[in-house]
């Protein structure tokens, strides 16, 4: 109900014509019969949410792939952090693996698993696919911390960056390089 009462009070449809829909990696995305007559002004309006522990969240953007990822620093009921971490090391890049495991308590190390964690999880939901390997210098990510046992992590990048199954679902792909510039550093909307 979250996304529709997004779509009602962003775009201001109150149209019956449209449904959220899923791209068969999962991403969601606006179906709205008639798009072009009602003249939207956001051409790749898309949007994702979250929940985790003690929160529910949803980012929406205008132009840009947006995802979102809340973690809640807990460790799952008779393991310990490195039990726990460790079926996860081949998800991670060398770097990012010692920051985790050279953090100065179990407790840190946790934290730092479900940062770097949460940061994939929402590249990977703004892009709607698997991560590949590939470096995308475009991309922008902000990391909130909120409370003592959760963050929330936001990935915004360039629709033509997007997976296959989901550029079909995008009105405008490709963009000047004063188009990105505006759409990177104007208002996080998230």
């Amino acid at each position: 109900m979250l996304q529709y009462a997004l779509v009602h009070d962003l775009i201001k449809i109150n149209n019956p014509n449209f449904t959220i829909q899923t791209t068969s990696q999962g991403k969601p995305f606006l179906d709205l019969l008639d798009y072009d007559k009602l003249a939207i002004p956001f051409p790749n309006f898309n949007f994702n949410v979250s929940h985790h522990g003690d929160y529910v969240a949803i980012a929406s953007e205008p132009l840009c792939l947006v995802g979102i990822d809340i973690v809640s620093f807990d460790l799952p009921l008779g393991e310990t952090v490195p039990d726990f971490i460790h079926s996860f090391s081949s998800y991670f890049s060398t770097l990012e693996w010692d920051n985790i495991l050279n953090a100065a308590t179990s407790n840190d190390i946790l934290i730092q698993f479900y940062r770097y964690w949460s940061l994939k999880e929402a590249y990977v939901k703004a892009m709607g696919t698997t991560m590949d390997g590939k470096l995308m210098p475009l991309w922008r990510f902000w990391l909130i911390q909120l409370g003592e046992r959760h963050c929330v992590a936001i990935a915004r990048g360039p629709p033509k960056s997007a997976d296959i199954s989901y550029i079909s679902t995008l009105k405008k792909v490709d963009f000047s390089e004063d188009e990105y510039d505006i759409a990177f550093d104007g208002e996080n909307r998230g």
